[in-house]
């Protein structure tokens, strides 16, 4: 789903910046951001459900490295969500989308979300409130998109006159 929404990001931030090429570091940052995420999780509860088995008791000491390990993991993964909240940002304050203090905001979830480690999981929740924010916007930008018209180029023939054959005209 993150990179779907992604995706309809970048499309947007495309629209908004009128094609620049700043917009295509979306889909990275949100790939970074979910794979790390994945697999710090998978580090962390990976110990947790060792220990519900009856085959293997893990040591204590292995049980907390997986457990840092995760967390160091999943905590570079925000690098990630800083690179897509920092483009985000910068490409609506330069399209003057954005009130100036969502813009201040903004920069102050990436750079906390750089500086994740020493934020007590703030960071988490913060970039996790962006996102949702992010997503409202999104949705909201698509609702004011109108859809292509569907009526043919000039020139272009009409769909009734490709099914019907040419007609010899005598004169």
């Amino acid at each position: 789903l993150l990179l779907w929404f992604a995706i309809g990001l970048r499309r947007v931030l495309d629209r908004l910046s009128g094609g620049d090429p700043l917009a295509h570091a979306i889909v990275p940052a949100a790939a970074l951001l979910g794979g790390l995420m994945i697999t710090g999780v998978s580090l962390d509860v990976s110990s947790a459900f060792t220990a519900w088995s009856d085959e293997f008791t893990p040591d204590p000491d292995t049980a907390r490295v997986l457990g840092t390990a995760g967390l160091v993991v999943a905590l570079t993964g925000l690098t990630g969500g800083a690179a897509l909240v920092a483009v985000t940002t910068r490409i609506a304050q330069q399209a003057r989308a954005l009130p100036t203090w969502a813009v201040w905001v903004s920069y102050a979830v990436a750079v906390l979300c750089l500086s994740g480690f020493w934020s007590g999981g703030m960071a988490s929740v913060a970039f996790a409130l962006w996102l949702i924010g992010a997503v409202i916007g999104v949705l909201r930008a698509a609702r004011r998109t109108p859809p292509a018209p569907a009526v043919p180029a000039q020139g272009a023939p009409a769909p009734e006159a490709a099914r019907t054959p040419p007609t010899a005209t005598s004169g």
